[in-house]
């Protein structure tokens, strides 16, 4: 591969004028000797011995002196072309191929190509007996089938087994609900059972007097049978009338005072009630009846009678005590009269007996109570086995859910392997099918119709190159990585058809370097679309156009010396033929600004104008262009 390599040169106000405006942009690119003979062929012989003259002029000879006669050639400073290339070699090869193999194995039934022919991607190449493929696939189908009804099967199973869950669930609540109705039947056994057995001592359910008993010892009575009643006489009422006119003036709450007939004691009362009406009393007067209230003494009867008065008014009349409360005592349960320990006119107190009830009928009673009482409690065992029950119910329809789970999980999964063995049946039967993975051309075909193939271990059954662009792929240095862009003209011959040029484009600039020696390359891809006759596998040589100027003010790289400067002729430096040096004292050396150079010529920025002459040396001792600053050489 061959690189250039231009000096850099600083930007200069001198001329901008002389630059065209493409080149402007590019002052202070390198430029490189020239490798190969192009326009300055004629002097190449000479230039190792140029080379010594300059090395001569600069170091050796006095400045006073100029330059020896003979040891130049005036060149005229005039527009150039120039071009900055990069240059390498490769082989071009299609931009795409493809090995085409057979991925099962199978007669060939029919292979519709030929070498040379033009196939389209995804065209038909091979078709190879699908019989067992097609089989497989309907065997897959059935098995997808088959899963996919136990999947179904499964969940209506799950939603069974869920329900029975539910109904265990249910059965426990209700159980728990009998728990609860059966211990209340114990409690009210119980109740019943105290409620029967109090029921038998018949109490008073108030303080009192007994004013009769009903019944005999020994008398069999039944519930709601009178045993005795009795009188509250420790509150008395007394109801006296007053006159009417009087009777206006007393009102509920009052206090009065109560006076017993015959021991003229006196007890106070309160007033109760007044009546609304008036009514005829004795002699014809009217009066109303106002009820007192009050606490007996103890000594007081309903017999008595008393007279009273409220505040200043006093009664019209007298009248007797009743009691405040009288109650008829009945029984409660059926028995017999065991026990009577009252008489009339005995005092009772709330609770105190009145009668005893015994016998056959009450020891019967009480034995259907226990047993009640018993049968009720079974109840509640019997009811706390269904609770236990459904709890075990529970648990077994729970187990029966979670199997039904898992049955519906592995029916799922086998769902899931049986599509994928048709998914993967389907697939097989698509590798039956070989179509081209590209658009191409057949350049080999090692498989015909007949033909019996064994999978991958065929080998290549053809080979397609896709020929719409041929691809170079060139190593670059990395001292030129950096020119190098993608769309880059190329130029490309080869050996093979001289005298032919074809041009290409830099497609992709790799950055996956290759240090070898310590010294790095980089791959470039360059596409060429127009190729003619250039095939794959031929070797070709490819410049990559980095710069190009044109029509640029351009000297002989090697009239430029050290400290880029020029040897311009004075009057009486040339002969006639204005080539010939016969005065080498008669020059001046001027400081020019270069710009790019193609490697034989550079730019000249500013320092020389169109049409003026300058010195090429014709050898130097220490090579050529030995003595210019920045100076490059080609290498290989």
């Amino acid at each position: 591969m061959e690189t250039t390599q231009m000096p850099n040169v600083q930007d200069t106000n001198d001329n901008p004028q002389s630059l065209p405006p493409m080149e402007k942009k590019k002052r202070g690119f390198s430029f490189k000797l020239p490798k190969k003979g192009k326009k300055w062929l004629k002097i190449g012989a000479v230039l190792v011995l140029a080379g010594a003259g300059v090395y001569w002029f600069t170091h050796r000879a006095p400045q006073s002196q100029g330059p020896a006669a003979g040891q130049y050639l005036a060149d005229a400073v005039q527009r150039r072309d120039l071009v900055s290339r990069v240059s390498g070699t490769g082989t071009v090869a299609p931009i795409d191929s493809y090995q085409v193999r057979a991925l099962t194995s199978g007669e060939v039934l029919e292979s519709p190509f030929e070498v040379g022919d033009q196939v389209e991607k995804g065209a038909l190449l091979y078709r190879l007996d699908a019989d067992s493929a097609e089989t497989a696939i309907k065997q897959a189908q059935q098995g997808v089938e088959q899963a996919r009804l136990n999947v179904e099967q499964a969940k209506l199973g799950e939603e069974q087994a869920r329900r029975g869950v539910e109904q265990a669930q249910r059965n426990v609540e209700q159980a728990q609900r009998g728990v609860e109705q059966a211990q209340r039947g114990v409690e009210q056994a119980g109740q019943d059972r105290d409620k029967y057995v109090r029921s038998l001592t018949i109490q008073a359910p108030e303080g009192g007097v007994v004013q009769k008993v009903l019944v005999q010892k020994g008398d069999l009575v039944s519930p709601g049978t009178p045993i005795a009643e009795i009188a509250d006489t420790s509150v008395l009422k007394l109801t006296l009338p007053f006159h009417s006119a009087d009777a206006k003036g007393i009102s509920a709450g009052q206090s009065a005072l109560v006076t017993i007939s015959g021991t003229m004691e006196t007890i106070p009362a309160t007033v109760e009630s007044v009546a609304s009406a008036d009514m005829t009393g004795a002699g014809g007067t009217l009066v109303r009846q106002v009820t007192l209230r009050l606490n007996n003494p103890g000594v007081l009867t309903p017999s008595n009678s008393a007279t009273a008065s409220v505040g200043e008014i006093s009664c019209a009349g007298s009248g007797t005590f009743q009691e405040n409360l009288r109650r008829t005592v009945t029984a409660q349960s059926s028995g017999q009269v065991e026990q009577l320990p009252i008489m009339a006119g005995s005092l009772v107190f709330k609770g105190t007996t009145l009668a005893v009830l015994g016998g056959e009928s009450v020891q019967n009673g009480q034995e259907d109570l226990n047993r009640a009482q018993d049968t009720a409690k079974d109840g509640v065992t019997i009811a706390q086995d269904g609770v236990a029950t459904a709890k075990d119910g529970v648990a077994s329809a729970k187990e029966g859910l979670e199997n039904a789970g898992i049955t519906l999980k592995n029916a799922r999964l086998s769902l899931e392997n049986a599509q994928l063995t048709l998914q993967s049946a389907q697939d097989a039967l698509e590798n039956y099918t070989v179509t081209s993975p590209i658009s191409g051309t057949v350049i080999e075909k090692n498989v015909k119709a007949g033909d019996k193939v064994d999978g991958i271990e065929s080998g290549s059954l053809a080979v397609i190159y896709d020929l719409s662009y041929l691809k170079l792929e060139m190593n670059i240095s990395e001292l030129d990585l950096n020119k190098i862009q993608p769309g880059q003209e190329v130029e490309i011959t080869a050996d093979a058809l001289p005298g032919q040029t074809f041009i290409g484009r830099v497609d992709r600039v790799s950055i996956n370097g290759t240090t070898t020696n310590g010294f790095t390359t980089y791959p470039v891809t360059i596409l060429l679309e127009e190729y003619g006759g250039l095939n794959p596998g031929m070797n070709v040589s490819a410049d990559i156009i980095v710069e190009r100027a044109e029509n640029v003010l351009s000297i002989p790289a090697s009239a430029v010396q050290r400290g880029d400067t020029v040897l311009v002729p004075l009057e009486g430096c040339l002969a006639e033929d204005g080539v010939t040096v016969v005065d080498p004292t008669k020059v001046e050396e001027r400081a020019v600004t270069l710009g790019g150079g193609d490697g034989d010529s550079v730019e000249i920025v500013s320092g020389l104008s169109e049409g003026e002459t300058v010195l090429v040396p014709l050898q130097a001792q220490d090579g050529a262009a030995g003595g210019m600053s920045g100076m490059a050489v080609a290498v290989s």
